[in-house]
């Protein structure tokens, strides 16, 4: 009979890790991937800003665009800088993938993925590494406004396209992020010109 209840117990005790494990794996780890996703799309934004003003903290809008004037003095075309946007471009997207393969590794409390109040930021931390999945570009798009009158401001960002993988302790997820971070914009005298120069149309 001992034998018989100690086997019962284990049997019982089996029963009870195996639906524990089920529970988790249903209910807790897709939680889990939600969040970290959610955390890696918030890093990587950061990278993305931090890195766009690494690349372009000394550049003026001639970098990017030039303002082509007839013999009135007036402008009669702007012109994209393509050697030195290409060059922008190419060092933005390397280093933003670059900066997200050298991020630290998160750390998401268990207790903020349950989000209990009184669990939040509490309990195991669940290590978070974010890798470049080597999809990464880089474009410039610009935008014109009035700056007053007969003024415009013509601005200029930097669009940038990733994706990152989310390496959890139990498998790998990925997210995808666009964003844009303004770079640089000149104050247009006069009117602003139909005819855009170059091998890129503005936007």
């Amino acid at each position: 009979i001992r034998r018989i209840m100690q086997l019962a117990l284990t049997a019982v005790f089996a029963a009870v890790v195996l639906l524990t494990a089920y529970s988790v794996q249903k209910r807790v780890l897709p939680l889990i991937k939600t969040y970290a996703q959610s955390a890696a799309k918030a890093e990587a934004a950061k990278i993305i800003y931090s890195s766009v003003n690494e690349v372009t903290k000394t550049a003026s809008y001639s970098d990017f665009y030039r303002l082509c004037r007839g013999g009135d003095g007036k402008i009669n075309s702007i012109e994209i800088n393509t050697p030195g946007v290409n060059e922008i471009r190419a060092e933005t997207a390397r280093r933003v993938a670059e900066n997200i393969q050298n991020s630290k590794k998160l750390q998401i409390p268990l207790g903020a993925v349950l989000n209990h109040i009184m669990f939040s930021g509490t309990g195991p931390k669940i290590p978070v590494t974010l890798a470049s999945t080597g999809f990464t570009e880089a474009d410039i798009e610009s935008s014109f406004k009035s700056g007053g009158i007969n003024q415009t401001v013509h601005s200029v960002s930097m669009r940038v396209k990733t994706t990152v993988s989310v390496i959890l302790p139990y498998g790998i997820t990925s997210v995808s992020l666009e964003t844009a971070v303004p770079v640089t914009e000149t104050v247009i005298v006069g009117s602003v010109p139909d005819i855009f120069a170059g091998n890129s149309p503005l936007r």
